[in-house]
């Protein structure tokens, strides 16, 4: 049963990546003639991966509906820059372009994102329970360094709070995979799961009035 559950889990982190290339490729063939526009976005998210809260600076370019972003991937606690993260996001209700809209101060749209982390930390939470039910593992959570592959697809809002300022959340369903867990954790190296964002975006305004 749980060899039938994480060779699923690895198939959805595949499924999510390819997606999201292709995307991101069809996008961008689409929408040559689209007027870009670039800004900067901040955020914090937790996941099913158990690695605590991730921050995320990132740049981001707008083209027409579609978002491209480009993140570096934090961990708070050791403020270790823990790897890379992209993300595509189809706005799929914008005010702006849609008249008969009488809410202009938010947005709705669906996104998939494929993460790479070269050096992550178990969560405080996770090492807890590590440690609580796992007295035999006698190494250092603290320093055992991992690498993972994450993906999800999901929904979010975008809610305007002063011109070009946006509260941004959303909440996605995945997978990841841990390649190199160490022997003797009890700890799910691979498995499906929801993660939760929230964050904030600038855009300055390229050509177009800003949109985003």
């Amino acid at each position: 049963m749980k060899t039938q559950f994480t060779q699923t889990a690895t198939r959805s982190i595949q499924v999510f990546l390819i997606t999201f290339l292709s995307l991101l490729l069809t996008s961008v063939q689409a929408q040559t003639k689209t007027p870009g526009e670039v800004g900067i976005r901040g955020s914090a998210s937790i996941s099913a991966n158990g690695f605590g809260t991730i921050l995320s600076p990132a740049v981001f370019y707008k083209k027409g509906k579609s978002n491209f972003v480009f993140s570096l991937t934090m961990q708070k606690k050791m403020d270790n820059v823990s790897g890379v993260m992209g993300t595509y996001e189809y706005t799929l209700v914008d005010p702006q372009s849609m008249r008969d809209c009488y809410i202009d101060w938010l947005e709705l749209y669906a996104f998939v994102n494929g993460g790479y982390h070269k050096s992550v930390y178990l969560g405080e939470s996770a090492s807890e329970q590590e440690g609580t039910s796992n007295a035999e593992f006698k190494a250092d959570l603290s320093t055992v360094q991992l690498r993972a592959i994450e993906g999800y697809v999901g929904i979010g809002l975008r809610i305007n709070l002063v011109k070009n300022l946006k509260w941004f959340n959303n909440t996605g369903f995945g997978a990841y995979q841990v390649m190199n867990a160490p022997a003797g954790l009890f700890y799910n190296s691979k498995a499906v799961g929801l993660s939760v964002t929230t964050g904030l975006s600038y855009q300055f305004g390229l050509g177009n009035k800003p949109r985003y």
